[in-house]
């Protein structure tokens, strides 16, 4: 089971480059706007090679701390393992996952945890693929409102996480680590 937090946000534009013709550098037509402070959400995720399994919202002005992340798997990870029929559990470096609360729940799940794995390492998890997918969904879907943000995602989760695209993620491991060791752990394809 791979899991991880992201952060969404009601505006999100994925346009890398502008293209416009020479002398029309300022002509409104040819910006990208930008909102300030837009409305966002902290989101804990968890797929396997089975599919999607939980999802869980943090509440407004909430950081991702080592009780909430205790209390977000306490309540979440249990039954969705038990659904994808997996005892293994990965999750990155992240502060909140390391707290000694965490540790010590992990180790009276009997779940086997998948190494020490940095964090920010979309070369190895498959859940960063997951994220960068669902956001691309979700701001083709223009939410207009922190409520439609939420009810986008959920809506992108269910029709845009298939047990296909999990299951293609996962198989797609063996690759990531031949190609980050072949790299000697520099940037990879993935």
């Amino acid at each position: 089971m791979f899991t991880d937090e992201s952060t969404f946000t009601q505006f999100h534009n994925y346009c890398q480059h502008v293209r416009r013709p020479a002398g029309k550098r300022f002509d409104s037509k040819y910006v990208i706007p930008v909102v300030k402070m837009a409305p966002k959400v902290m989101v804990w995720g968890s797929v396997s090679a089975y599919g999607r399994g939980a999802l869980w919202f943090l509440p407004p002005k909430t950081s991702m701390t080592g009780p909430v992340y205790l209390q977000v798997i306490q309540e979440k990870l249990p039954q969705f393992m038990e659904i994808h029929g997996t005892t293994y559990f990965q999750q990155d470096g992240a502060p909140c996952h390391g707290v000694r609360p965490v540790r010590e729940w992990l180790e009276e799940t009997g779940y086997t945890l998948v190494g020490h794995w940095p964090g920010n390492s979309p070369d190895l998890n498959i859940i960063e693929n997951v994220w960068m997918k669902l956001k691309q969904k979700v701001a083709e879907r223009h939410p207009t409102s922190m409520d439609d943000l939420v009810q986008k995602i959920k809506d992108a989760w269910v029709s845009d996480v298939t047990p296909d695209y999990c299951r293609t993620l996962a198989h797609s491991m063996p690759r990531r680590i031949a190609n980050v060791l072949k790299n000697k752990g520099h940037h990879t394809k993935y």
